[in-house]
Order: structure tokens, then C-alpha cells, then sequence
């Protein structure tokens, strides 16, 4: 009741401070809406500005807290006639449609070149737009390995040290294992995205799982007419691969389309070295491992969206996403030596061969109706379908030798896999606002999570694979969860306010058919949210929030079987694992809206993390997700992106942290262990326009990350190097790019884990040096035209 009271009082002060307020909205002579037309408000007798605002997507702006007077009301938009009128505010008023009217001989010979900022800090995140950046000249993952506060590590997104990310396009999740993920997002053309949003505390609107949101905003057609894309690269590192990519952009008075296309095929390589003692008191025996790991893919990449004006207030957006990879195989060789630990001599060794397969197929389906109630209120009602199928086999064969290089015996095993995962969501959201700063917005959402996998494990015997069950597993998984959320958001005397909770119940059951081992889970968690962000003026900016998240366990790290890589080594689910519970709290502050600092702090409880245990006894290495009874981040961070001229632009961001893990070892009597450490991460990026049309654009930019943890791994630290140049071409409608990465081949990484008696180690050469070359075209309206002489402005930068 304290909290409805609470808001209650923020909603009528911000009320009692306004004074009159008005609305309009801006159309062509179509009456179709134009979005991001600039609307300005004067002083009559000053002609200084007022306030001004920009329309939204559907045309419509608003003004509120505007003194009783006389203004000169100023619309404007590129490639359209100027409007002006004078206007007389004494109580709250809605104006009639303003028309505008293509001015077709005020275009000729102009070229805009505004450049949108880098970097803005809203109330619950950050954008980091990349449209006018040579970023867009590569693909989705490379934009997200340098957005701020992003790292890679050892081929994993992390932000503050958690790779629990969740990753949506358009504010819709995309539902992909971390691998998947990877090669869609490295398919997905950087031309077709505007913006990165990092939600490190994300809203009560948003699914409570996950430490963190990756938003990819992808463009919109803003202009009627026809346009496109065609794109091509190819990367050069131990071996070679390519990616063709098109996508095509067609708007009129009733439809918004949109569709591309990419294709991607080559090999990757990657090497390592692994290193096991199974017995740290010197008496026995350690494994040194060299596997040359190859792959073979082949992937397509489909996205289609339909939005549909039903009228003025209604529309109805389709949309679908198609992963499709059937081609993928592995082959890997590892060459191993079993030595003393006491003088390292070589007692024996074997050689393993592995060959898989696999095929995996994504298809994701939405539909959003949109309706405006009023000119404050809106209901979206939408629908999800993920089909998600993975099948594949592999073959693993090893021979063994005594000490003198002698053939003794072998083995072979081969496993089938399939998994089958339906993923339903429905959801209703209700939005009330009163005006441009004051919102209110709550909403329930169900989901509906179903997934079927199955092992079959075969060995071979007298030439023939006979099927061996004690190996073997069928495992199901069923989630339901059902939610609710409400969230209000106000402004007032250079405060803004956010708060919201969100409340999800869970129930689950996971059924290891083979073991008859059923694993029933029910639990309820409110989740709250506070954003406040104070502006005194232009210069200083204050915000804090906090949030709490939640991490389930994967469904298939709750299946409690073996999946064997070799002779030693095995992955095994935990059907006990339960869900991690995070509060993050942050302090930010931004100086000249260009200096960024913020200070976190963030704790887990139940946290899942992936360990290796070693058995000293039986020689072999176990891999399994458990939960760790905590873990702690804090640090401060900073970034800046600084226009040095108009051609020279600098961005840097570093970062402070601590990070500890405390687990349970359970191969030593379940002693507690604590992993800690203080690390650094710095990241430095300079571009210069050259040439007297800026058409060309030249990038350096470099990384070092210190050593980090993760559960009982340390990881070393590592550092990049990497160039790029961008020619733009035939009058900017084309693109050349070469970029040089790793450059100083210096991320070779090792990963440790050495505590009480357990000590291997790896190290990871993956294929992060390399050449890459792309090149795109642009072709249809891409601007607006003037009809005598098809001068050309480029749309994309209206802002």
C-alpha cells in the first residue's frame, strides 16, 4: 500500500507541475504518417526555440509543461516544404493533421553527412549506435564484441564477468544455443542494425532470466518506395571462409516489408594443448594432449517481417526467422602420452580420432497485432513459436601403444543424438501515457517450454556396433511459466523515475525415461527494478539502479546422463541444479553526456557454473554444470567516444573489477574453495576520414584483458590488435572493406584449474587472427529523389 501511495504522489506532482500541453501529427499529402520530422517551438518575438521534438514511428508528436503564450509552431522535414503557423496555447489542445508537401527543387546537389552519437545513456540502458560507423561495414557479432561493456572470452560474450546474456532482435528473444547463436549473428549483415542496447538492469517488462540484454535494433524502411542490398565477404585464417547476404526493404500507405537473406560456408580450425595430473603427489600419472579440432559448415540464415496498417490505430506485424545449418562435420585428432608424474617419461600413449555430424534447424515465428486505444493508451497482443531440431553422430576410435610405439588394443564407440525443442510464449501488454514523459505499463505473458533428446550409445564388437544401454538416454523436459509485470516511469524537475516488479511463477519436469528418474520443480519470485536518473543540466548527469534476475538451469544440463568425448573425458547433466538468483545494483554518472562512469555491484546466490572434476583414481575428467553457493562482481567502469575533428574520432572504454567464485569440492570431502581475482579491461578504437569526400576511413583499435575466473577456472588474459579500411564507392551506394584482426597473434589463451588435487589445464589457439574482406551494394530508393535530376540525399542520416 506504501508503494501505490508512493506512486500515487509522483503521478500527481508531475500533474500539478505541468501547465497546458498539445498534440499533433505529421503526414504527407498521402496521409501516410512521417516518422523523425523535426518539430519546432519559437518565441514569437525572439525567434529563439522553445522546445523542440521529433514524431514518432507513427507520425505523432507531443509537448507538455508549455506556458500560456503565442508560438510560431515550425515542421519540418528533409525534402518536404517547410510548414510554419502561429499558434496560441491557453489550455490543453490537440491540433489537426499537418501536411507536408515534397519540395522537389530544394534537393538538388545536397549531400548530408550528420553522424548520429555514439553513445547515449537512457534511464534503464545504454545505446550504442552503429549505423554511421565503420562497425556496419562487418556483421552482428563483430558489433557486439566492441559495444561497451561487451567482451569476448574464449569465444563467449560476457558482460561484468557473466556470460548469461540473453540476446533479442527487435525486442523479440532469440531462442539458439551459444554456438548457433554465434553463426546467425556472424551471418546477420551490421548494414541491416542501427543500434545495440545494453540492459545491464533489464525493465519488469522483460523475461526476468539472464544477467543481462543484448538488444539488436534492426532497421526500418522510413521511406516509401523500393530499396535493397547485396553483400559479399571472405575471411582468410588457417582456412578459408565466406558469406553472401541481400536484404530488401519495400514500404507503402499500407505495408511495411522486410526480408534478408545470408549464406555462410567454410572450415575452422582449432588447436589445443591439454594437460591433466591425476595425482598431484608426483606417484602418478599425467596426460599431455595435443587435438587439432576442424569443422566443415554450411549455414542459411532467413528473416521476413510484415507489418500491416489496418488503419490509423490498428496494425498487425508477422514476422519469422529461419536457421538452417545441414552441413556441419567435425574431424579432430588428439595425440596423447600417458607420462610419470615423477621424471615425465612416456609410459604409454594413443591416438584418437573423432568424426561427427550433425544437422540443426531453427524456425521462430511471431505475430503482433497493435492496437491504439487512444492517443495515450496502446495494447499489443502477440504470439511465439520456436521449432528447434538438432540431430547428429559421431564416431570416436582410439588405438593404444605401450612404451616402446607398439599397437596393443583399440576401441571404438559411436552415439546418435536428437533433440526436439517447442517453445509457445503468448503475451498481453497495456501502455498508458499521459504524456512525453509520464507512462505507465503492466502485462501478463505464459510460456510454455517442451524438449525431447535422445542418446543411443553403440559400441563395436567382432566388426558390428552393438547398442550398449547403460550408456544410452531419453530425456524430457517440460517448463511452464506464467507472468505478470507493471512498471510506471516519470519525469519531473530534472528527475527521471522508473520503477517496476514482475512476478513469475515456474513449474517444471524433467523425465530421464532411461533411469526412471523424474525431477518435478514449482517455485514463485518477485523481481523488482528502480531506475532514477537526476539532470541538473547539460553538463552532469546522476543515475543509480537495481534489479534482480534469474538464470534456470538449461534443460539439457538437468539430464543426468554421460555423453562421452573419449576413452577419459564425459559431459553429465545434474538433475539437481537449481535456479541462480542475481541483484545487481549500479551508480552512474555521465560528464558532458560524452564521460561515462558507472560503479556495480552484483551478487548471485545458487550461481551455475560449468566445472571439470578430475578422478585421480579411474583417470578420468568429468564435466558437469553445478550450483556454486555464491558469486560476487563489483567494479567501476568508463568509456568515451570523442570528436577529435571532424574527420578524426577516438572511443575508449576500460573497466576495474573484482570477481569471486566460492564452490564445493565434491572430490574432496565437499571442502569449501573460494576463486578470486582482480582483473582489467581496456579497449581503445581511433577512425580518420581520409580524402577530400571523407569516403574513405581508416580504424585501429586495440584490447587487453587481464586473467579471470570462472568457478574453479582461471583464464588467462589475452590482448588484440586489429585494423580496418572502408572505401565507399559509386557515389556511396557501395562499400569495400579490409579488416586485419589479432594482428600481433596474441590470443592464445590458457584455462586452469588447480586446487587441492586437482590440475589440468588447456590451452585454446582458435582462428582469431585472420583477413577479412567485404563488399556491399545498395540499390532502389535509398533516398529521396528530385525528379529533374536524381540528386540524391541520403535518408539514413536525416538525424
Amino acid at each position: 500500500m506504501k508503494i501505490i501511495q508512493l506512486l500515487f504522489i509522483i503521478f500527481w506532482s508531475a500533474q500539478i507541475t505541468a501547465q497546458y500541453s498539445f498534440s499533433g501529427e505529421v503526414i504527407d499529402n498521402t496521409k501516410n504518417p512521417i516518422s523523425f520530422a523535426n518539430v519546432i517551438l519559437l518565441h514569437t518575438t525572439t525567434k529563439t526555440i522553445y522546445k523542440g521534438s521529433i514524431t514518432d514511428d507513427n507520425g505523432k508528436f507531443f509537448f507538455n509543461n508549455i506556458e500560456a503564450n503565442t508560438y510560431e509552431l515550425r515542421v519540418n522535414f528533409i525534402g518536404y516544404k517547410e510548414v510554419s503557423k502561429i499558434i496560441k496555447i491557453e489550455h490543453n489542445k490537440k491540433l489537426t493533421p499537418i501536411t507536408l508537401v515534397e519540395d522537389l527543387e530544394t534537393l538538388d546537389e545536397i549531400q548530408i553527412n550528420a553522424k548520429k552519437p555514439t553513445i547515449k545513456r537512457k534511464v534503464d540502458r545504454l545505446v550504442f549506435n552503429v549505423e554511421n560507423t565503420i562497425l556496419s561495414t562487418g556483421n552482428a557479432w563483430g558489433i557486439l564484441r566492441k559495444t561497451p561493456g561487451v567482451l569476448e572470452r574464449n569465444g563467449n560474450l560476457t558482460i561484468r564477468n557473466s556470460s548469461n546474456i540473453i540476446i533479442l532482435i527487435n525486442d523479440k528473444r532469440v531462442y539458439l544455443s551459444s554456438n548457433d547463436l554465434k553463426d546467425l549473428l556472424e551471418g546477420t549483415s551490421a548494414q541491416d542494425i542501427t543500434a545495440i542496447e545494453v540492459i545491464t538492469n533489464p525493465p519488469a517488462k522483460y523475461e526476468a532470466e539472464g544477467n543481462a540484454v543484448l538488444n539488436i535494433k534492426m532497421k526500418k524502411n522510413a521511406i516509401s518506395g523500393y530499396k535493397g542490398k547485396i553483400g559479399a565477404s571472405y575471411r582468410k585464417a588457417r582456412f578459408s571462409s565466406g558469406n553472401i547476404n541481400t536484404s530488401h526493404y519495400f514500404k507503402n500507405n499500407n505495408v511495411n516489408l522486410y526480408a534478408s537473406y545470408s549464406h555462410s560456408k567454410g572450415r575452422g580450425n582449432r588447436l589445443e594443448e591439454e594437460v591433466i595430473s591425476f595425482d598431484q603427489k608426483n606417484t602418478g600419472e599425467k596426460y599431455h594432449s595435443f587435438l587439432d579440432r576442424n569443422s566443415w559448415y554450411s549455414t542459411h540464415n532467413l528473416r521476413l517481417n510484415s507489418e500491416f496498417y489496418i488503419n490509423k490505430r490498428s496494425s498487425v506485424t508477422l514476422s519469422s526467422q529461419l536457421y538452417y545449418s545441414p552441413k556441419w562435420k567435425g574431424r579432430n585428432t588428439t595425440e596423447s602420452n600417458i607420462l610419470n608424474n615423477t621424471n615425465n617419461s612416456i609410459q604409454s600413449s594413443f591416438s584418437t580420432f573423432n568424426q561427427s555430424e550433425k544437422l540443426t534447424k531453427n524456425l521462430g515465428l511471431d505475430i503482433t497485432y497493435e492496437w491504439l486505444l487512444s492517443d495515450k493508451e496502446k495494447l499489443n497482443i502477440s504470439g511465439h513459436f520456436t521449432d528447434y531440431k538438432r540431430t547428429g553422430n559421431q564416431e570416436v576410435k582410439t588405438d593404444f601403444f605401450d612404451i616402446d610405439k607398439n599397437f596393443t588394443n583399440n576401441t571404438t564407440f559411436e552415439t546418435l543424438t536428437g533433440q526436439t525443442t517447442r517453445i509457445y510464449n503468448s503475451q498481453l501488454d497495456y501502455e498508458y501515457k499521459n504524456n512525453d514523459k509520464t507512462k505507465l505499463e503492466t502485462g501478463i505473458k505464459h510460456a510454455t517450454i517442451n524438449s525431447e533428446s535422445d542418446l543411443k550409445h553403440y559400441n563395436l564388437s567382432n566388426n558390428q556396433f552393438v547398442i550398449d544401454n547403460s550408456k544410452s538416454n531419453m530425456f524430457s523436459y517440460t517448463e511452464n511459466n506464467i507472468s505478470g509485470y507493471v512498471s510506471y516511469e516519470t519525469a519531473f524537475n530534472k528527475i527521471n523515475f522508473k520503477a517496476g516488479l514482475r512476478g513469475e511463477h515456474t513449474s517444471l519436469t524433467g523425465n530421464s525415461v532411461t533411469l526412471n528418474q523424474i525431477t518435478n520443480n514449482h517455485y514463485f519470485k518477485l523481481f523488482p527494478t528502480l531506475y532514477l536518473q537526476y539532470t541538473p543540466n547539460e553538463t552532469h548527469q546522476l543515475s543509480t539502479t537495481y534489479g534482480k534476475r534469474i538464470t534456470r538451469p538449461n534443460y539439457s544440463s538437468l539430464n543426468p546422463f554421460k555423453f562421452y568425448y573419449s576413452g577419459y573425458s564425459f559431459y553429465q547433466g545434474n538433475p539437481k541444479l537449481q535456479p541462480a538468483i542475481t541483484h545487481n545494483l549500479e551508480l552512474q554518472y555521465s560528464l558532458h553526456k560524452k564521460y561515462n562512469f558507472d560503479i556495480y555491484y552484483s551478487y548471485v546466490s545458487d550461481y551455475i557454473t560449468e566445472i571439470n572434476f578430475q578422478n585421480n583414481n579411474t583417470n578420468t575428467l568429468r564435466y558437469s554444470f553445478v550450483n556454486i553457493p555464491k558469486n560476487i562482481n563489483y567494479g567501476i567502469n568508463f568509456n568515451t567516444n570523442v570528436s577529435i575533428s571532424d574527420r578524426w574520432s577516438f572511443y575508449t572504454q576500460h573497466s576495474l573489477y573484482y570477481n569471486e567464485d566460492q564452490f564445493t569440492a565434491i572430490e574432496n570431502n565437499n571442502q569449501l574453495v573460494k576463486n578470486s581475482i582482480w582483473g582489467y579491461y581496456g579497449y581503445v578504437a581511433t577512425n580518420y576520414q581520409f580524402l577530400k569526400d571523407k569516403s574513405l576511413t581508416a580504424e585501429l583499435s586495440f584490447y587487453k584483458v587481464t586473467n579471470g575466473i570462472q568457478g574453479s577456472l582461471t583464464i588467462e588474459g589475452s590482448e588484440d590488435l586489429s585494423f580496418g579500411l572502408t572505401k565507399e564507392l559509386f557515389n556511396k551506394k557501395a562499400k569495400l572493406s579490409v579488416q586485419l584482426s589479432d594482428i600481433l597473434k596474441s590470443q592464445v589463451v590458457k584455462v586452469s584449474t588447480n586446487y587441492l588435487n586437482q590440475n589440468n589445464y588447456f590451452i585454446d589457439n582458435m582462428e582469431t587472427q585472420y583477413v577479412r574482406v567485404g563488399f556491399t551494394y545498395n540499390f532502389g530508393n535509398q533516398s529521396l529523389k528530385k525528379k529533374k535530376k536524381g540528386n540524391k540525399i541520403d535518408e539514413k542520416n536525416r538525424l
